[in-house]
């Protein structure tokens, strides 16, 4: 003999229209997926990428090495594409002051990253003679007369960020004169990064600020602080033409921007005996190129996010000394930023979203069918004429209805996840994912129940009039109402009214079956990120008035009251036509 429950359940998930409709939703989720892959690639996003290169100006060769990397520091696959340009001031118009520019497009390709890293080298000079757009002949004298720029267009899964094309803009070269010959050389890292020279000593003595005659390279640094994870990260670009080993040192706490001896001219000056007086130094060794280094960040003294720079020295003792003091910047950034954007797809009105507002109608139609509808055709009258009591009648229907929602919330879970885990590969911690398939399921629960009471107490077609206007009430009218009462208590938009009518919302949930999903939203973001959103006194409000105790006594009597209450009615009930 089948089981009541598990017949009704069959009989209620087997539905036409409850396939049809968890099939669109699975289909909703996979779309998603899909759009969220191509928002990030479209949408421009801060890209974080180290980047080095060379021209030979007499040789013509050009040298590209670059890093992509996402806002966690952790390299991305993407490809690049790049202009070279060299411009050449010719003059201003007198009248206008417009500035009349000969601009040349030396060297252009794209290149697609492996594990991250992007490396080319090219003679950008060949054999055969070589023509600009107005058909002038390209050759070594644009590289040693005209002053260059790189224009690099990003590419990755987060984003993309393009460079105008313009003689003032893109990533300006610093000529470097070595051994009766010119190199012009790019370092640094996006967004953010300071470069310096890298300097030749000839004594144990390192100047803050020597004559250019001892150049042999350009460094640029950046230190990116990621607070909630408690890492930092030093992104470093060097060149020298030698093939040199380098220290790496960074500033102690307390010395701004590394007040060092005094020296009688003027001059910031430093010994070597003397540097770790000064600096901690990295245990690292970098030759030239791009690196990432870890730092321990005890090293700041809890001052990484607060000073805004850094003094950072890369010293070589092998054969000469070379260094170089680089004032370095320091950014905030925040964990799991990719994430951050796909969680608020994924929560928002097209992802876990949509289903909690749309599938409620699913829920209040399955009441329909188990209830309401049979107890319009005095249908149940003929249940109960079998061996069967109406607790059982009615717990069982119950039963099987939770059922049907569980089953359904979790194949929809399943689609969805696993759709944003293959097409970004991002997916939640066990802990996240559970807060957010728990609110999901237990706010169409809570619903299934008030819709269980309301189909006790009505049927037919009265149940469907009745159950619609409750779902309109939860769902969309209930924004309206805790915006009408925030504009009373505050009297208008004034200037706390923002606060307010978060404070009065996240209040009104604790009253809405639907708006549990908003609870576990709040705690999923919280144990995934340590935040909810960004702005510190939203934050706060928020710490004040989501309890846990508060929701779960409310989901708790959203669940079993409306059911009580439905079973003391319906035990009474006349189940006639």
């Amino acid at each position: 003999m089948v089981n009541p429950v598990f017949y009704d359940f069959k009989r209620g998930i087997l539905r036409l229209s409850v396939l049809l409709t968890l099939l669109l939703f699975i289909s909703i989720g996979v779309g998603l997926a899909y759009l969220v892959t191509s928002l990030l690639a479209t949408t421009p996003l801060p890209q974080y990428f180290i980047y080095s290169s060379t021209i030979d100006s007499s040789t013509g060769v050009f040298n590209l090495e670059v890093l992509l990397m996402s806002p966690e520091m952790w390299s991305v696959d993407g490809e690049i594409s790049y202009k070279l340009g060299c411009s050449k001031l010719l003059g201003e118009d007198p009248k206008t002051g417009s500035a009349f520019w000969d601009f040349v497009i030396v060297d252009e390709g794209v290149a697609k990253s492996s594990n991250g890293r992007i490396y080319l080298e090219k003679s950008i000079f060949k054999q055969e003679t070589q023509f600009d757009k107005n058909g002038r002949p390209i050759d070594k004298t644009i590289l040693e007369t005209y002053t260059c720029s790189l224009y690099l267009n990003v590419t990755t899964p987060l984003g993309t960020q393009t460079t105008m094309v313009h003689p003032t803009g893109g990533f300006p070269y610093t000529p470097l004169v070595f051994e009766n010959k010119t190199i012009q050389v790019l370092v640094g890292s996006n967004p953010v990064s300071n470069r310096n020279n890298v300097y030749f000593s000839t004594s144990e003595t390192l100047v803050l600020h020597p004559s250019n005659t001892d150049v042999i390279g350009v460094a640029s640094t950046s230190i990116y602080y990621n607070r909630q994870a408690g890492r930092a990260y030093l992104l470093l670009s060097l060149y020298t033409p030698i093939d040199m080993e380098f220290e790496v040192y960074i500033e102690k706490p307390g010395l701004q921007n590394t007040q060092i001896i005094l020296g009688k001219q003027g001059i910031l000056e430093l010994n070597l005996s003397e540097i770790e007086e000064y600096f901690n130094k990295i245990d690292v060794k970098v030759k030239r190129g791009i690196s990432i280094v870890e730092l321990d960040t005890s090293l700041f003294n809890n001052t990484l996010g607060r000073m805004p720079s850094y003094t950072v020295l890369v010293l070589s003792r092998s054969n000469r000394i070379a260094y170089s003091f680089i004032p370095t910047p320091s950014n905030s950034i925040l964990r799991g930023q990719t994430a951050r954007i796909i969680y608020g797809q994924l929560l928002g009105s097209t992802g876990i979203g949509l289903f909690a507002s749309f599938f409620p109608v699913v829920v209040l139609y399955l009441v329909y069918v188990y209830i309401a509808k049979p107890r319009s055709q005095g249908a149940l009258e003929f249940v109960l004429a079998r061996p069967i009591t109406r607790f059982e009648l009615f717990t069982t229907r119950y039963v099987a209805g939770v059922l049907v929602v569980f089953t359904a919330s979790l194949l929809f879970y399943i689609g969805l996840m696993v759709s944003i885990y293959f097409l970004t590969g991002v997916s939640t911690s066990i802990q996240g994912a559970i807060l957010l398939f728990t609110g999901l399921t237990l706010s169409l629960v809570a619903f299934y129940s008030l819709c269980y009471l309301l189909a006790s107490l009505t049927s037919g077609t009265r149940y469907i009039v009745v159950s619609v206007f409750t779902y309109i009430l939860f769902t969309m009218l209930w924004s309206l109402i805790s915006l009408g009462v925030t504009l009373v208590v505050t009297g208008g938009f004034t200037t706390r009214f923002y606060d307010e009518l978060v404070r009065i919302q996240y209040i009104s949930y604790y009253f809405n079956p639907l708006r549990i999903m908003d609870f576990m939203q709040y705690y999923f973001m919280t144990v995934e990120f340590e935040e909810f959103i960004l702005q510190p006194r939203v934050e706060e409000i928020l710490r004040e008035v989501v309890n846990p105790w508060f929701v779960a006594l409310s989901t708790i009597a959203w669940i079993t009251i409306p059911v009580v209450l439905g079973w003391l009615k319906f035990k009474k009930a006349s189940l006639s036509t």
